[in-house]
C-alpha cells in the first residue's frame, strides 16, 4: 500500500478523475459521483488506506473498486478502472491555474491539445486559443513552474521511492549494506533524484539486480559530486576519485504520486564504503573543503603513518582534522555548525498546533489530549480552524464556546498537562483576522495563517502577514509561505519585513512539520534565526498519528535551519511559556537572545 495514500490525497485524485469525466462530457453524471465520493473520503476519521477491506458508508461498490485500485496501485490504475476515454495526459493541463475542465475540454475536443507538451507547442506557434489575455500572458511561466514542481521531489516522496528499492536490494545475498545518500540523506525538503549506495562483495551481483528488475545498469557513466550522471572522465576529476575499486551505476524509474522518480543505485566495494557515504551525501562545497583538508592532513601524516582507507564516516572526517559532521549539515555553509548547540528531539516540551474532529481533524479532542500525555508533553494547544475556513469545517463562535467547555473538563481530567485553548485563525484576503478581537481575547493562544487568496501580489500577501503579526492577540505565524511540496509553490513575501516585525512584536515563526509543507524552508529558518526571531516547531497534526511529525521531520528541518533550543518556544518550561504568552499579548518587545548566542 503506497504510504502517501491518506484521505486528503485520495480525495484529490478522485476530484481529478471527476474533472476528466467533465472533459469527456459536460455535466457527466460520473463527475458528480466522483466529487461526492471525494467529499465522503475526505470526511472519514480514519485513513481508508489503513483498512482497505472495509468499504466506507456512502461509497458504492463500483466506486470502492476504483478507490482500491488507486490506493494499491496509484493513479494510472484508477484511471483505467474508471473507464475514462479521454487521455490521462489532460491531467497535466488541469493542474494549471485558471484552466478548468470546461476550458480543457475545449482545448482537447476543438484544438486537439491533450498534453502540456502540445499546449506549449501551440503557445510557441502563437496558435489562437480559447484563453483570456491574462491567462495567456501568465501561462508560459505557470507551465515552467508546474514542470519544476513535478521534477522536484518532496522529501516524503523521495524517501518512499528510496525505501521501495532499498527493500529489494537489501535481500540480495551479495549486498552487505545499503543506505540512501545525496540530498535524501541530508533530508533536503526537495530533491532532483534519489541516490542509493549498496556495499557489495559478490561477483555477479549486477546480473542479479538486472534479472530481478530492481534496476538497469547504466553503461560507462557514473555520478559526480553534484549528483549528475556523467562520463567516467569527469568522475576521475572528482574528490572521490581515490575510492578503491570500480563503482557500478544502475538506474530505475519509480512512479509515485505525480512524479516519475529517477532512482540511482551505486555499487560500492567495502574499502570505499565509508568514504562514499560521506562524499556522496555532501554537497559540492562540503566535498571540496573536505577533500582539500584531507589532502593537507595526509601530507602532514605521511611521514608518521602509512595511508589507509577509513573504516567509518567518523574516520573520514578525522582524516581531514574535522569532527564528525551529521548528514543534515553536510552542505558547505553548515559544516562549522556544532549540532550540540541546535535544538533536539529531547528538548520538545509540547506541541502548539493541532486539529481535532471539531474542524478537519480525524481524532477527538480527548484522544489528542491522551496522546500528548502519553508523549510526556507538559503542554499542548488545541487549535482548530476559524469560522471562515468552511472547507476545513471552521468553528463558529458557538462551537468555539462548546469546545472551551470540553477543554475545561479535560483540564480537570488530565491535570498533568496544560491544555491551551487556541485557534488557527485565517488571515483574510482583506488583511483581517477571521475572528474579532473580542473573541481572540478569550482564547489562550492564537495561530494566524493564510489559506485563501494566495495569488495576490507580494505586497498584498506581505501586508496580510504583517497585520497578523502586529495584532496583540497573535502568538504564531503558521506555515508562512503556504507551500505544498510538489503541488504548490511558496507565495512571495517580504521576509525582511516579516522577520523584523515578528521579532519586534514577540511573535513566533512556525517550523511546520507537516511533510507536505515543511514550511518554513531551512534556508528561510536561517534568515529568521539571524533576524532574532522566535520559532515554534509544530506538528500541525490532524490525527494522533501525525503527532510524530515533530521528530520525523520538524527537528531535522530546524537543525538544517540552525535553530537553537533557546529560540524554540515549545522547548521552554511551562512557566516560561505562559509568561511569554502574557507578555506577547501585551505586545511588548523582549530580547530573545540566550546564553547560546
Amino acid at each position: 500500500m503506497p504510504s502517501y495514500m491518506n484521505n486528503r490525497t485520495i480525495a484529490r485524485y478522485l476530484r481529478l478523475l471527476a474533472s476528466l469525466f467533465e472533459v469527456q462530457k459536460e455535466h457527466h453524471p460520473k463527475a458528480v459521483a466522483y466529487r461526492k465520493a471525494a467529499d465522503t473520503i475526505r470526511a472519514l476519521r480514519d485513513d481508508a488506506a489503513d483498512t482497505p477491506d472495509i468499504q466506507p458508508q456512502g461509497i458504492s461498490q463500483t466506486m470502492w473498486s476504483v478507490i482500491k485500485q488507486l490506493m494499491e496501485h496509484g493513479m494510472d490504475a484508477a484511471y483505467t478502472a474508471a473507464s475514462i476515454t479521454v487521455p490521462m495526459t489532460l491531467c497535466e493541463i488541469l493542474k494549471l491555474p485558471g484552466i478548468g475542465p470546461r476550458t480543457t475540454s475545449t482545448l482537447y475536443h476543438s484544438y486537439h491539445i491533450a498534453s502540456l507538451e502540445q499546449l506549449q507547442d501551440a503557445l510557441r506557434k502563437k496558435q489562437k486559443l480559447p484563453l483570456s489575455h491574462s491567462i495567456l500572458t501568465q501561462l508560459p511561466a505557470e507551465i515552467t513552474a508546474l514542470q519544476e514542481r513535478e521534477r522536484r521531489l518532496p522529501l516524503r516522496v523521495a524517501e518512499a521511492a528510496a525505501q521501495a528499492v532499498f527493500q529489494e536490494l537489501a535481500v540480495l545475498h551479495g549486498v552487505i549494506d545499503c543506505a540512501p545518500s545525496g540530498s535524501v540523506r541530508r533530508r533536503d525538503p526537495l530533491s532532483d533524484r534519489v541516490l542509493l549506495l549498496a556495499c557489495v562483495r559478490q561477483e555477479g551481483i549486477e546480473q542479479e539486480i538486472v534479472s530481478q528488475e530492481i534496476a538497469e545498469q547504466v553503461e560507462h557513466i557514473l555520478l559526480t559530486k553534484n549528483y549528475v550522471l556523467t562520463s567516467v572522465d569527469d568522475w576521475l576529476q572528482d574528490p572521490v576519485r581515490s575510492m578503491t575499486g570500480p563503482i557500478r551505476a544502475f538506474a530505475r524509474i519509480i512512479e509515485l504520486e505525480d512524479h516519475k522518480i529517477p532512482v540511482y543505485v551505486l555499487l560500492i566495494t567495502p574499502p570505499s564504503w565509508a568514504k562514499a557515504n560521506v562524499y556522496l551525501s555532501g554537497d559540492t562545497l562540503h566535498n571540496e573543503v573536505l577533500h582539500r583538508l584531507t589532502e593537507q592532513q595526509s601530507q602532514l601524516d605521511t611521514k608518521t603513518s602509512p595511508k589507509t582507507e577509513p573504516n567509518s564516516e567518523y574516520e573520514v572526517y578525522a582524516n581531514a582534522g574535522l569532527p564528525y559532521i551529521i548528514p543534515l549539515l553536510r552542505d558547505g555553509v553548515s559544516m562549522t555548525k556544532d549540532p550540540q548547540t541546535l535544538v533536539d528531539h529531547s528538548d520538545i516540551q509540547g506541541d502548539l498546533h493541532m486539529h481535532t474532529t471539531y474542524s478537519d481533524g480525524h481524532d477527538t479532542l480527548e484522544t489528542m489530549v491522551k496522546a500528548c500525555v502519553d508523549r510526556g508533553y507538559r503542554y499542548m494547544t488545541i487549535s482548530d480552524h476559524s469560522q471562515g475556513l468552511t472547507v476545513a469545517h471552521g468553528l463558529s463562535y458557538d462551537r468555539l464556546l462548546e469546545q472551551h467547555e470540553e477543554i475545561l473538563r479535560m483540564r480537570e481530567k488530565y491535570p498533568q498537562i496544560m491544555i491551551l485553548h487556541g485557534s488557527e485563525v485565517d488571515i483574510t484576503a482583506g488583511a483581517k483576522l477571521d475572528f474579532p478581537d473580542t473573541i481572540l481575547g478569550q482564547l489562550d493562544f492564537v495561530i494566524a495563517s493564510i489559506h485563501t487568496a494566495m495569488r495576490q501580489t507580494k505586497a498584498e500577501l506581505t501586508a496580510r502577514a504583517l497585520y497578523a503579526i502586529q495584532s496583540p492577540y497573535v502568538h504564531i505565524l503558521a506555515h508562512p509561505t503556504g507551500r505544498m511540496l510538489g503541488r504548490r509553490d511558496s507565495f512571495p513575501l517580504d521576509f525582511d519585513q516579516i522577520f523584523n516585525a515578528a521579532r519586534e512584536h514577540n511573535v513566533a515563526i512556525e517550523c511546520n512539520a507537516n511533510p507536505e509543507r515543511l514550511d518554513l524552508d531551512p534556508l528561510l529558518l536561517r534568515r529568521a534565526m539571524e533576524a532574532g526571531c522566535l520559532v515554534s516547531i509544530d506538528s500541525d497534526a490532524h490525527s494522533v498519528a501525525n503527532l510524530t511529525r515533530i521528530e520525523q521531520y520538524g527537528i531535522d528541518m530546524a537543525k538544517k535551519g540552525w535553530i537553537t533550543k533557546e529560540r524554540v518556544i515549545n522547548t521552554w518550561p511551562l512557566e516560561r511559556l505562559m509568561a511569554w504568552i502574557i507578555t506577547s499579548r501585551n505586545n511588548d518587545h523582549v530580547s530573545h537572545t540566550g546564553p547560546d548566542e
